[in-house]
């Protein structure tokens, strides 16, 4: 019943009720509130995509029903989606690699390489990116520099010393 309430609190005329029916229903992580959830990401204030991105994120959607809001014209948005998606399931390098061959926009491309830094990461995800990553234009290369300096020790050591481990965790810095 409460997440009914909150569904039909989606289409309030309030910016702020759907907001934070968006917020409220993210933090309940109930499945019946994900085509509700989607329809906010086409909403017209950039805070209730950021709310609904980010519980659709948790709920562990993948990047497809995301890339919209990942490549939204506004950065609250985009935060939102990658921040929702930070907080769900690990993603696999792979997976955020291939999304990001995709992008074709500077903003949306520094706000998905945010996510490598809570990527499940293996030898051979960090050599396919390092790959990816020669063969991209000077604009991505620049744009990585700046999104995931602190990312590149890691790898660094785990191209230098793949014995250390085949599956290990990137840690997520503060």
């Amino acid at each position: 019943e409460c997440v009914q309430t909150l569904i039909v609190a989606t289409l309030d005329s309030s910016w702020k009720r759907r907001r934070l029916a968006a917020y409220t229903l993210g933090e309940i992580g109930d499945s019946t509130s994900r085509s509700a959830l989607m329809n906010l990401l086409r909403d017209p204030h950039s805070y209730v995509r950021q709310r609904s991105a980010f519980a659709l994120g948790r709920m562990g959607v993948g990047f497809d029903s995301l890339r919209s809001t990942l490549q939204d014209e506004d950065q609250i948005a985009r935060y939102g989606a990658v921040e929702g998606m930070a907080r769900g399931p690990r993603r696999s390098m792979s997976s955020i690699t291939t999304w990001l061959r995709s992008v074709t926009d500077p903003y949306a491309l520094v706000s998905g390489l945010r996510l490598f830094g809570i990527a499940d990461t293996t030898v051979a995800d960090v050599k396919a990116y390092s790959s990816w990553y020669a063969s991209s234009p000077a604009w991505v290369r620049e744009a990585t520099r700046r999104a995931a300096p602190h990312l590149a020790t890691f790898w660094r050591t785990m191209i230098l010393n793949p014995a250390a481990s085949t599956t290990k965790k990137s840690k997520k810095k503060s």
